[in-house]
């Protein structure tokens, strides 16, 4: 039945979420990379919506411990960001003609607010123009 395998995708990235911080650190570099890069593969090819909303809690979980801010204390933190691919895939997501993929965008902004908000401070500019354009959506 094909709902079954629904809703046994939805409940995986419901149980990956809550492991990630047990067992991610312990990664080697490539099966890191391997892991983002089948994220990001999986939220664009996911035809349902509610296996792609439980996977950006994923994305959302592993960009805690590839973005970073180091310093926070000084007025210009230092930010380690080792997942570059999360933000372009989010500028692309919004991009796209498909209501979907826009959507998408901006349920990993929500999402990840807390965890990329300092590397997004340099992009301000580029954020308003994002949230303009999505707020004239139709």
């Amino acid at each position: 039945n094909g709902g079954g395998g629904l809703k046994v995708r939805q409940i995986t990235a419901v149980v990956l979420r809550k492991k990630i911080p047990n067992f991610y650190d312990g990664f080697n570099p490539q099966d890191k990379q391997g892991f983002k890069a089948a994220l990001l593969q999986m939220l664009q090819t996911e035809p349902e919506r509610s296996v792609r909303i439980s996977a950006v809690a994923v994305v959302a979980e592993v960009a805690n411990f590839e973005i970073k801010t180091t310093d926070a204390a000084g007025p210009h933190p230092s930010i380690s960001n080792n997942w570059p691919e999360v933000l372009q895939f989010i500028v692309t997501a919004n991009q796209n003609p498909a209501e979907e993929a826009r959507e998408l965008a901006f349920f990993l902004l929500a999402e990840m607010t807390y965890t990329i908000g300092n590397c997004l401070k340099e992009s301000f500019a580029d954020l308003a123009q994002l949230y303009n354009a999505a707020l004239q959506d139709q």
